[in-house]
């Protein structure tokens, strides 16, 4: 792990044009940029958040560790998005795990400092609970419809939860094994490897090495649906 200064040119968000210069110098004491490699653990379920870390490039996976020591993946995160935010809000424990899906670097930002200044910034204040809102609503919706699909249905259906919203510009499966998708689907990596070729018999999507591209979207929704 490294670090080393960090500007405002460093945070690619469009929430941060809403603060004045006077504001960005007082949040700047303390400001850090931070990297980590590929494959290393950004922070662990039931650590305190005493930072709040903005990711300004590279690809982050959010998971939750269960007592079994099973990972149940929840979220892709990426650059523009926060982790350990509600820090700001009191939260003392961190409900998820977070490892980095590809090399990462992030600008750390001082938990005090960030709720100082939500409090005298209100746009700001309204952006960033607006997108966590969003973002929040989006997970709640995919994870509540995995509950009711069999096996099938919860594949196509992450298989859209992947490709969909912040996700959409990129190929994620190039950043996922088999078992990662598993644990999204929360079905095991036999019977994930075997439904997906199965859609790929089908003509819903092709599979080249780690990629997966879609071919029939709408045959992959009616099987969410219906599966």
């Amino acid at each position: 792990m490294k670090t080393n200064g960090c500007v405002k040119s460093d945070l690619p968000v469009s929430c941060f044009n809403l603060i004045t210069q006077e504001q960005w110098e007082a949040l700047s004491a303390g400001r850090k940029i931070i990297s980590f490699k590929k494959g290393e653990l950004l922070i662990k379920k039931g650590m305190a958040p005493n930072q709040v870390i903005f990711i300004t490039e590279g690809f982050v996976l959010k998971y939750i560790e269960t007592d079994e020591d099973r990972a149940v993946n929840v979220d892709i995160l990426r650059e523009g998005d926060f982790i350990g935010i509600q820090s700001v809000l009191g939260v003392t424990s961190c409900n998820y795990s977070y490892k980095a899906l590809t090399n990462i670097t992030a600008c750390v930002i001082n938990t005090a400092l960030l709720k100082t200044l939500l409090e005298t910034n209100s746009n700001l204040a309204l952006r960033l609970l607006k997108r966590a809102a969003e973002d929040e609503n989006a997970l709640m919706e995919f994870h509540a419809q995995l509950t009711y699909k069999q096996m099938a249905g919860r594949l196509a259906l992450t298989l859209l939860f992947l490709t969909e919203n912040r996700l959409k510009d990129i190929n994620v499966f190039r950043l996922l094994t088999r078992k990662d998708i598993a644990d999204f689907a929360g079905i095991s990596h036999f019977n994930t490897t075997k439904i997906l070729k199965d859609f790929e018999n089908e003509g819903i999507i092709k599979l080249v090495d780690k990629d997966i591209y879609i071919l029939n979207r709408k045959h992959l929704e009616q099987l969410a649906q219906v599966g």
